[in-house]
């Protein structure tokens, strides 16, 4: 039996697929803005200092391809 967590998850999925191409990316970038928003918040960053900040947790533990590997030397 699914959780009130698990089903609220699917529901809220559900809606997304739902939208349209256009309110898709809209929402997409307000809820990029208001993690970014957020975190400078919470923090006490800039919002500038902020968005570095999501960038580099994002590279984290990441592999660089092989072809960037090559070009850097």
């Amino acid at each position: 039996m699914p959780s009130v967590a698990d089903r609220l998850r699917a529901e809220e999925r559900a809606r997304n697929r739902a939208l349209p191409p256009a309110e898709s990316l809209q929402l997409a970038f307000r809820l990029g803005d208001e993690a970014i928003a957020d975190l400078a918040r919470r923090r006490g960053l800039d919002r500038r200092e902020a968005a570095r900040e999501i960038a580099r947790r994002r590279q984290q533990g990441r592999r660089p391809s092989a072809c960037m590997r090559a070009l850097e030397g």
